[in-house]
């Protein structure tokens, strides 16, 4: 499964040759500096990132550029490839490790559902608009939500890791790591297994069900946590890790004072949570359905970042309460000027602009430089990241992309 023939090696490591130089420049170092400053609340310039998992690379002709043929190499392929690509395009703040990172070979078997829903492809490789099936429909039903069984595979994790390790090892360092990232986003997932009307209308009317159901979802993630540190299967982030909805997690606070090199714990890692299902719910109803439960989870770790695209503007007081809080996302459709205003410096600002101006059959740069600069002065007292995502179509303009870039890039050194 992981063989990586001659042919394909010699690809990868041309690749990974260019990748080893940029990692070396001294760019890298200053910008790893710049983002821990703004993690630690310290004024620095707002920095500018976009996020590569969030591209429509099916618009910009990167797979058609793949030239491995195994399926483990065309996946390192295209990670290299991706990874140049917006070095040389979408550069912004991004920063280039030193090193390639292998992941650890983990099964898990899942909260006991499978999606049920209809699906609409605008386009090859597009996002999917879906209409969900309900499976949750009665109390009877929370019997059905189990917790994920955990197992890490040794032998397979050994095999892939030296086979990396033949393929880079002598051009990058090869890390191995298990979980870096949990993104728990409880009601986001069952929302899937409700349905959007049904589950609104439940916290309403059914409340004492809605609140089991989320008990028992935090319990059993709370259990795959236990079992990823158990397993010594968890690995620090504070790196280039691009955590949750936000920026890098580049920072000197963790791990703890007390780490043990040895045995990452969930207390040395940034953790998460968003709940963009409850966008229209009111602040009282986020607290007692959501940050009431969440808590628990994020009380688990060293810092935390809450939100995702949900407008948050008039929820800012009850995110104080969550413990060790370092980062709030403020979507598109929060009110800026009065996000900015409860937040002031107290917290990051992941501020996301609207991905709708790639879609518009007129690119209009003017206008998107116009908004950022409105925003960046709103917010020019505070530790502010912008965060490009959710981006679902370009156009078929890669172009489109390059200028954002730029043009973001420019206006965020104005408030230097």
């Amino acid at each position: 499964m992981w063989q990586i023939s001659q042919h394909d090696k010699s690809i990868l490591r041309k690749l990974a040759e260019k990748k080893a130089a940029l990692a070396l420049l001294p760019i890298q170092q200053q910008r790893i500096e710049m983002w821990k400053k703004l993690n630690g609340l310290k004024k620095v310039k707002p920095l500018v990132l976009i996020k590569p998992s969030e591209i429509p690379w099916h618009e910009i002709g990167i797979f058609s550029q793949l030239e491995t043929t195994g399926e483990f190499a065309r996946k390192l392929e295209l990670e290299l490839r991706q990874l140049l690509y917006m070095w040389e395009n979408l550069q912004c703040d991004m920063v280039i490790e030193n090193k390639m990172t292998c992941q650890m070979v983990v099964y898990e078997s899942g909260f006991g559902f499978e999606e049920v829903s209809d699906k609409l492809h605008t386009a090859p490789g597009s996002i999917a608009s879906r209409h969900f099936q309900p499976q949750i429909k009665s109390e009877k039903d929370i019997e059905k939500i189990k917790t994920p069984m955990v197992s890490l595979d040794k032998e397979a994790t050994l095999i892939k890791f030296e086979i990396m390790q033949d393929v880079f090892g002598d051009i990058l360092p090869v890390e191995l790591y298990g979980a870096k990232m949990f993104w728990f986003v409880p009601w986001d997932y069952l929302v899937t297994l409700w349905g959007a009307q049904e589950l609104l209308l439940d916290m309403a009317m059914r409340p004492e069900m809605v609140k089991a159901v989320i008990d028992k979802m935090v319990n059993a993630q709370l259990s795959r946590l236990e079992q990823w540190e158990k397993l010594n299967a968890l690995s620090l982030n504070n790196d280039g890790t691009i955590f949750g909805s936000g920026g890098y997690c580049f920072t000197d606070e963790l791990p703890k004072k007390d780490f043990n090199n040895a045995h990452v714990r969930a207390a040395d890692t940034w953790g998460s949570c968003a709940a963009q299902i409850f966008s229209e719910v009111s602040p009282q109803m986020h607290m007692e359905f959501a940050i009431d439960f969440e808590v628990k989870w994020l009380s688990q770790f060293g810092l935390t970042t809450y939100g995702c695209c949900e407008p948050l503007h008039n929820k800012i007081g009850i995110l104080k309460k969550i413990p060790n809080l370092r980062r709030i996302s403020v979507s598109p459709w929060a009110n800026f000027e009065k996000a900015v205003s409860e937040i002031k410096s107290n917290y990051v600002i992941s501020y996301k602009p609207n991905p709708a101006v790639f879609a518009f059959d007129k690119w209009d740069s003017d206008t998107v430089a116009k908004e950022l600069r409105e925003k960046l002065k709103t917010a020019q007292d505070c530790c502010i990241e912008i965060i490009m995502k959710d981006v679902s179509t370009i156009k078929n303009d890669p172009a489109r992309l390059t200028d954002w870039a730029k043009i973001a890039w420019r206006i965020a050194e104005e408030f230097a």
